[in-house]
């Protein structure tokens, strides 16, 4: 997928379409020994146990909007990036933490075309290694992200702050999931839970 105009016109996918909303954060966890140091770092930080080392988000039901080490900022179908729903099962590459949905989806459901907008000017970003050490550049200048910063970054271009007072490149998994729970966020991770569990095993 790599029209993000199409999802304007893009009929209902199921079954996402009866649990993902435009606008989900999703926030999953890594396995193996530098999942646990990431978590353990990001607790130091934000002194409370994280949950996540990883976030995307949701631009259509379907369809994540994704930072990697290896592909940089891309659209990733959902049947083919499934995480697992209750935990490290095999063949899934990431157990799900946590999903945060906006108090009123309905206003993103508006903002479709500047999404869809944002979307185009982010794709293809390489993906920022130097992490929160990144140094500080002008927006226009600014052509990398990682997962949680390419979040907060297209949220900023829609004219939402996610997490105020701090740049985009200082924002790790459990500063978002803070800052969105305190925002009002309602989660829906056993919504997802239970979407999951019906969409089938992963592909590839």
């Amino acid at each position: 997928m790599d029209r993000p105009d199409l999802l304007l016109d893009a009929p209902p996918r199921q079954p996402w379409a009866r649990f993902q909303r435009t606008g989900d954060v999703v926030l999953t966890l890594g396995a193996g020994p530098l999942a646990g140091i990431n978590r353990t770092v990001q607790s130091l930080l934000e002194g409370r146990p994280a949950r996540a080392t990883h976030a995307m988000l949701v631009v259509a039901p379907g369809l994540y909007l994704d930072a990697g080490p290896r592909t940089g900022v891309a659209l990733v179908p959902a049947e083919r990036y499934l995480v697992g729903p209750t935990g490290a099962a095999a063949g899934r590459r990431r157990r799900l933490a946590a999903v945060f949905r906006h108090p009123a989806p309905e206003e993103l459901d508006r903002l479709g075309p500047e999404l869809v907008r944002a979307v185009q000017e982010m794709l293809g970003q390489r993906y920022n290694f130097a992490l929160f050490l990144k140094p500080e550049r002008a927006p226009e200048a600014d052509r990398s992200a990682f997962c949680c910063e390419l979040v907060v970054k297209l949220f900023e271009r829609l004219g939402l702050s996610l997490v105020p007072g701090r740049r985009p490149a200082s924002v790790l998994p459990e500063t978002l999931a803070a800052a969105l729970e305190a925002r009002g966020w309602p989660e829906v991770t056993a919504l997802y839970r239970r979407g999951l569990a019906a969409a089938g095993p992963a592909r590839g």
